[in-house]
């Protein structure tokens, strides 16, 4: 597909589905099913509000009730660099996820109807408010597609980014593991070194981001360990049998749904 079909493809679909958002999200304002409209005041809520402190404050000690060690820093030192507005906020994110999509389809070459349906996946809401998902798929791209144009430098980035930008990118670690485990081919001993050198550089780039945030941490706080100790006061604690949830059936279903997914794929 030429870069100019692709390019009227991805911009047509954004469009088309980003007026349909506006126009529903009005829609239900106007029969009172929605109470509000977002503004710079209302959307800094829920974990917005411990971004926009790290963007105005930095860390806060973990002993305060206000604390946000658990929340890693990076999307917000980006906002607090380019002196952003919490709406400024949601442009550059909504910029991020774009990119970041935009990428996506110029390697795979989404039709239309799959860009839709990808752009209509509900957790897509995350990556456009003042969250730290969007800098997180942006950054997660470019590993897929240092991976697939085999670029270890563009995996490396991602990787260090995302370390620097939430906890789960440490959930990339065992991934690499099994990524280099399954293209396993042939016992040879370049090959092993190969893959040893990959696996200990991706390692090593997850491990410099969040090395970064601990540290930023512990100027903070006095303590190399403030995030686990901030996770242990609020109660995190290894899953144990009934399983239950904060929100009860509604979310363990759904929990229960991945973990069956999750565990039939890897048996696959």
């Amino acid at each position: 597909m030429k870069t100019n079909s692709l390019n009227k493809t991805f911009f047509s679909a954004v469009t088309f589905h980003f007026l349909i958002a506006v126009f529903l999200y009005l829609g239900l304002y106007w029969i009172g099913e929605i109470k509000i409209l977002p503004n710079g005041e209302n959307i800094v809520a829920w974990d917005a509000i411990n971004y926009y402190n790290i963007q105005h404050q930095g860390y806060i000690d973990f002993q305060e009730s206000t604390s946000n060690i658990p929340f890693f820093p990076l999307v917000g030192l980006v906002w607090r660099w380019l002196s952003l507005s919490p709406i400024g906020a949601v442009v550059l994110n909504i910029f991020f996820f774009l990119s970041g999509f935009y990428l996506l389809h110029r390697q795979y070459q989404f039709s239309f109807q799959v860009l839709l349906l990808f752009l209509s996946i509900p957790s897509v809401f995350f990556l456009c408010v003042p969250y730290a998902e969007a800098l997180f798929f942006l950054s997660s791209t470019f590993v897929i597609l240092g991976l697939e144009k085999k670029k270890n430098w563009w995996v490396m980035g991602g990787l260090f980014v995302a370390g620097m930008t939430r906890p789960s990118a440490l959930f990339f670690l065992p991934a690499i593991f099994f990524m280099e485990i399954i293209n396993f081919k042939e016992w040879d001993f370049k090959i092993l070194r190969n893959v040893f050198l990959r696996i200990l550089c991706y390692v090593l780039a997850v491990l410099a981001g969040v090395f970064i945030v601990f540290a930023m941490q512990h100027e903070a706080t006095g303590d190399w360990l403030a995030f686990f100790h901030q996770r242990d006061k609020n109660g995190m604690q290894i899953p144990s049998f009934p399983l239950t949830t904060w929100r009860g059936a509604k979310l363990l279903w759904l929990d229960g749904i991945a973990y069956v997914v999750g565990l039939s794929s890897f048996i696959f």
